[in-house]
């Protein structure tokens, strides 16, 4: 039995929670936590990592930890449609797709808003 699909998000953020939106239409086998939550706090220790040092999206896929723009492509693999097509860009170098992921992610609550609660993702037909 494969383990789950878990991301981990930013559970106040506003992008985060319309990619999770977006991703939930397109595969609810996905789990989603907040790095904010207890959950995600818990999950990110039996990982080895302390939540107070992350600050990107993780996926992790059978036993495996995917952070930043790996994450983002793991995941656009996983989904419905013609979004798995977007995984070529994993042939761009990391710290090129790093550095894109990164001027997003400092950008985000500026551009999208930030909440100021962590919002569930929930799916909407």
């Amino acid at each position: 039995m494969n383990s789950p699909e878990i991301i981990l998000f930013d559970g106040n953020c506003n992008l985060c929670y319309r990619m999770a939106q977006f991703i939930l239409k397109r595969n609810m086998h996905i789990c989603f936590v907040s790095l904010q939550s207890v959950a995600g706090k818990s999950v990110l220790l039996n990982l080895g990592y302390l939540a107070e040092n992350i600050s990107s999206i993780i996926f992790v896929f059978n036993n495996k930890v995917y952070f930043r723009s790996d994450a983002v492509l793991q995941i656009a693999r996983r989904l419905n449609g013609i979004w798995p097509l977007f995984y070529v860009f994993i042939i761009v170098p990391k710290f090129i797709r790093d550095s894109f992921y990164n001027t997003i992610a400092k950008h985000r609550c500026i551009w999208f808003g930030n909440g100021k609660e962590c919002i569930i993702p929930k799916f909407e037909k």
